[in-house]
């Protein structure tokens, strides 16, 4: 009882004009649009029930607020109320917007909530409960959650997650890191809450904020799962406060997925797109930093033709000069006895992701550079 008084002491709403200070993303999640269920698990619609996010702030501050999004939804969203709260303490705070405590999301817009003073740790995890008091079926980005139903035992689904940042006030800003991609960067949901992914790996070992936008299946030029890079670049990466550097790790879906379909892309394509996220980056005073492809041979997409493509694309991100510094992960990652494929021990099986311990590799090899 003495902890939970403890936490909701430091928990409480501020004026709306308690604006002193930085404020700076700590915890990201990139918008995504509403798709149909496609695993057992899903979930898509609720009426009447919780759902409860987990996150792990990249950064400390004396005060938060919580934006969520309807961004990429094409009807009003309405939110019952939100609470926020420590994993490791029980009750929270409900959020309020405006001062009120439910809310309508328009179409195609963020909402960020009034400030609240909670002091919080750099790492440490928290909870977003949403609850949703009438039918709705939210386009977020999917994510492992919590699902409840008034005095039921939560479920564990994959269901979208409306909370797209967590954003900390802080005395001074710091250096912001964004890294975008597909899956190789976003991790697999286990590595996410573990804070195994290379981006947060590379977090904790440079002392920064990095936050993590990629998306699983995502490409550069056309949309898949997902918006296409080029198309979500200025509000997933652009558009964050005080943002300082970009780390760009795309293109393997883009070659293996076309090869899959018939429809192939070229290197200049890929390049093209290159170009165009390094003048608006650079554009916007943000470092441009590119990272090679990761080698693929024996994933379900591979073929020749695929891979003539990647070693060409990666040839230019090393030798062309264009971006501001480059990180080479397929150096980092590949077999020394075959560059076309992953290293033994870095291959979970897939031929395509790398495990925790290519992740830690990618990691220290993207720290030699931003350092």
């Amino acid at each position: 009882m003495r902890r939970v008084l403890a936490a909701a002491l430091l928990i409480a709403a501020l004026p709306a004009g308690a604006q002193e200070g930085t404020w700076q993303p700590a915890w990201y999640a990139a918008p995504f649009p509403a798709i149909p269920v496609l695993l057992p698990n899903d979930r898509r619609t609720f009426e009447n029930q919780n759902v409860r996010q987990f996150l792990t702030v990249e950064a400390e501050g004396d005060a938060l607020r919580v934006r969520l999004t309807n961004e990429l939804g094409t009807t009003p969203l309405h939110v019952g109320s939100v609470r926020i709260g420590r994993a490791d303490a029980d009750g929270g705070t409900i959020v309020r917007f405006a001062g009120a405590r439910s809310v309508d999301i328009p179409a195609g817009a963020p909402l960020l909530s009034d400030a609240i003073a909670m002091r919080v740790r750099r790492f440490e995890r928290l909870t977003v409960s949403v609850h949703y008091d009438r039918a709705a079926t939210p386009a977020a980005h999917l994510l492992p959650v919590e699902l409840s139903e008034g005095m039921g035992a939560p479920q564990s689904v994959r269901a979208p997650g409306i909370v797209s940042a967590i954003e900390v006030r802080r005395a001074r800003p710091r250096r912001l890191v964004v890294a975008i991609g597909d899956s190789i960067t976003e991790g697999t949901p286990d590595q996410a809450s573990a804070h195994r992914s290379w981006p947060q790996q590379l977090s904790a070992r440079l002392g920064v904020t990095v936050l993590n936008a990629g998306i699983s299946g995502g490409r550069l030029l056309k949309d898949g799962a997902g918006p296409s890079l080029l198309a979500r670049l200025d509000r997933d990466v652009l558009a964050q406060p005080g943002v300082t550097d970009l780390v760009l790790l795309i293109g393997i879906n883009d070659i293996g997925n076309g090869e899959k379909t018939g429809a192939p892309v070229t290197a200049d394509a890929i390049i093209a797109g290159y170009r165009q996220v390094i003048a608006r980056a650079q554009g916007r005073g943000v470092r441009a930093i590119g990272a090679t492809i990761l080698p693929y041979r024996g994933a379900a997409y591979y073929n020749e033709r695929g891979e003539a493509v990647r070693r060409a694309v990666n040839a230019w991100v090393r030798e062309s000069g264009e971006f501001d510094a480059v990180i080479d992960f397929a150096a980092t990652v590949a077999d020394p006895a075959d560059p076309g494929r992953l290293k033994a021990t870095f291959d979970p099986g897939d031929h395509l992701h790398p495990n925790a311990e290519g992740y830690a590799a990618m990691a220290a090899t993207a720290e030699r550079v931003l350092r």
